[in-house]
């Protein structure tokens, strides 16, 4: 018990208390279930992916979804114990995904030192964005939540060799989830190995244990639900689905890409049934893929971070507005706290936690 509230409760530089944050949490999460109450009666329900997620969550004991996020629909199936209903359980889903992540997030800032304020403010802001309300299907927004819960466990050891440990672990399991984080976890699984040779006459025999159990269940796994990452035929279908948006835009066709782009990809690509068939079949309109992908990356992030800080849903304004606002109101804020002794120390805890939040 100790230990799950320095985790979650305690913010050990500022000695955040067990209270302050728990009423924190609470707040967010009633102003979550007050930002989707009647969910229903605005947004309908999708189909495609997560409603397959769902189906195969649901039918989870028939048969397991190898090539559908096995470890997403897990999370389905356990949910599902508590919402019988489909059409409930996909509403449910989404409130849940759209709440908890910023939960974990607020628990993990004031774990990293972020002022109590400027967190509480932060997850808010981010909860009311479109980087959290319109993602779909919400599969990323479930692996975030366990990522970041895997970083707040982390955080609570010592030793690098634990810290390397977790996070290998979790990178294993969201792999199941989003095949590319499969990446990660061969990353983490190589600097476990390093640190766990560099600190092998500190570590203990349980920890040693761990080592073995990490290669025994990723054997495991990996032998009963494969490589998502080079197995799944998903990634061509959804680099195929990507790339027909990039197109469709360049060439300002207005007809649902998802849909219609079927014989364009066949042509263009020669019939491609993976990512190297893609490369290999017009290596120029890959490459320009990539490239415009990145542009599009930098021009999402600027108004994604502008989103959490000033959300447009709640502002209307444009970024680059959204921007000035944010900026003027930093300068305001110094000026203010300069000359106010109680503002101040909260006006030096939001440039201290603010840089360690952005770097």
């Amino acid at each position: 018990m100790n230990i799950l509230k320095s985790i979650l409760f305690i913010n050990k530089n500022e000695s955040i208390s067990f209270w302050a944050t728990f009423i924190g949490s609470i707040l967010i999460i009633l102003l979550g279930v007050k930002m989707f109450w009647g969910l229903s009666g605005v947004m309908d329900v999708l189909l495609w992916d997560e409603s397959f997620y769902l189906k195969h969550g649901v039918n989870l004991q028939k048969k397991i979804p190898i090539n559908w996020g096995p470890f997403y629909s897990f999370w389905y199936y356990l949910l599902h114990f508590f919402e019988n209903d489909k059409v409930s359980l996909y509403y449910l889903n989404f409130k849940l995904m759209s709440i908890l992540p910023i939960v974990a997030a607020f628990w993990f800032f004031l774990l990293r030192g972020i002022n109590y304020y400027v967190a509480f403010l932060i997850c808010i802001m981010w909860m009311a964005s479109g980087i959290n309300i319109t993602v779909w299907p919400k599969v990323t927004q479930y692996t975030n939540l366990v990522v970041m819960l895997g970083l707040i466990i982390a955080l609570n050891y010592r030793g690098q060799f634990m810290k390397y440990f977790v996070l290998t672990f979790i990178a294993l399991c969201v792999s199941y989830a989003r095949p590319e984080l499969f990446l990660s976890f061969l990353a983490f699984s190589g600097i476990t190995i390093i640190v766990f040779f560099l600190e092998k006459p500190k570590l203990e025999i349980n920890q040693k244990i761990f080592v073995v159990f990490l290669f025994v269940f990723s054997g495991i796994l990996i032998y009963f639900l494969g490589i998502s990452l080079f197995r799944d035929p998903r990634s061509g279908v959804a680099f195929g689905q990507h790339f027909m948006l990039n197109y469709y835009n360049w060439n300002q066709i207005d007809l649902p890409f998802w849909l219609s782009g079927d014989k364009e990809i066949n042509a263009i690509f020669n019939h491609p049934k993976s990512l190297g068939d893609f490369y290999k079949g017009n290596t120029e309109l890959f490459n320009k893929h990539i490239f415009s992908n990145i542009k599009n990356y930098f021009n999402q992030l600027n108004t994604g971070l502008s989103d959490v800080f000033f959300p447009k849903l709640i502002f209307h304004l444009p970024s680059y507005l959204r921007w000035l606002a944010l900026l003027s109101s930093i300068v305001v804020f110094i000026v203010v706290s300069k000359s106010t002794k109680g503002i101040n120390f909260l006006g030096k805890g939001l440039l201290r936690n603010g840089s360690i939040l952005f770097v």
